[in-house]
């Protein structure tokens, strides 16, 4: 009878210790995946995090939460935004509600915003049934992102007698507010503009190419009236087709000028937004 009470005391001594041992790797495990994120090994940090995942069991809730935030963060830090965003997703409902979820949405709509993708945060945070302050701050920066600055400037504004977030929302509204009044370009009026060679080039702030856009034009359409005055038809007829094609690249040209200089406007504008905590 001693035996087996000896027996049985063993082995659950030994389970556990064994327990206790698997928890201690699964601890070590996390703090070695932090470690490799510090130092910049951020793929084989996600392996650790995912490693943790996979050993630690359902209970053990709050190292499972660090290791979901932290693949998030890995793939973040490793400049993956998109799979950033679309991990967390797929796993903010394994995070408690409140200031735990809310670190990891926090950490999604960064990864949207440095990926360029504000229309999809805006559809994201729209699944929430009661947006926060700070939900709100995001959105109005989802606005600015994509360049729709009069919606940020409103969204910043209503948020400006907030205590926490209200003196970040002031300041991102008067750089919004700056950037409605910025120096835009309209493709549609370059385009128009575009008939008379260079013009729509100038427009849109590409002085050296509108000059050189009229004189290329005028020399091609000056070589075609010659070719035709000195009866040289086929010539003339190439050189008409030459230059008509290269006159509509320029109608064409100053249309894509003006986007490209909207395009460069909008980057240099989103770089005032400091998203820093």
């Amino acid at each position: 009878m001693r035996i087996r009470l000896a027996s049985l005391g063993g082995a659950f001594l030994l389970l556990w210790s064994s327990g206790s041992a698997t928890a201690q790797g699964i601890d070590e495990t996390l703090r070695f995946a932090r470690s490799l994120q510090a130092e910049g090994e951020y793929y084989r940090a996600i392996t650790e995090y995912k490693r943790v995942l996979f050993l630690a069991p359902p209970e053990s809730t709050a190292i499972r939460e660090s290791a979901v935030l932290g693949v998030g963060g890995a793939l973040y830090s490793g400049a993956e935004y998109a799979r950033s965003a679309d991990w967390l997703h797929a796993h903010l409902a394994d995070l408690p509600e409140g200031e735990r979820r809310m670190e990891g949405a926090r950490l999604m709509y960064r990864a949207l915003l440095a990926g360029g993708a504000g229309e999809r945060l805006l559809a994201l945070s729209s699944e929430l049934e009661e947006p926060t302050a700070e939900t709100r701050l995001f959105e109005g920066l989802a606005h600015a992102r994509i360049g729709h600055w009069r919606e940020a400037t409103s969204t910043f504004r209503e948020l400006s007698d907030d205590p926490r977030y209200g003196p970040a929302a002031f300041h991102f509204a008067s750089l919004a507010a700056e950037a409605e009044r910025a120096g835009w370009k309209s493709p549609r009026v370059a385009a128009v503009l575009g008939i008379i060679p260079g013009a729509g080039y100038w427009y849109a702030g590409h002085r050296q190419t509108a000059v050189a856009s009229l004189v290329v034009n005028s020399v091609f359409i000056g070589a075609t009236a010659q070719a035709f005055r000195t009866d040289q038809d086929l010539l003339g007829a190439f050189l008409s087709l030459f230059s008509g094609s290269w006159y509509a690249g320029n109608v064409y040209g100053s249309a894509l000028a003006a986007r490209r200089h909207n395009e460069n406007l909008q980057e240099e504008l989103w770089s005032r937004f400091d998203l820093t905590p």
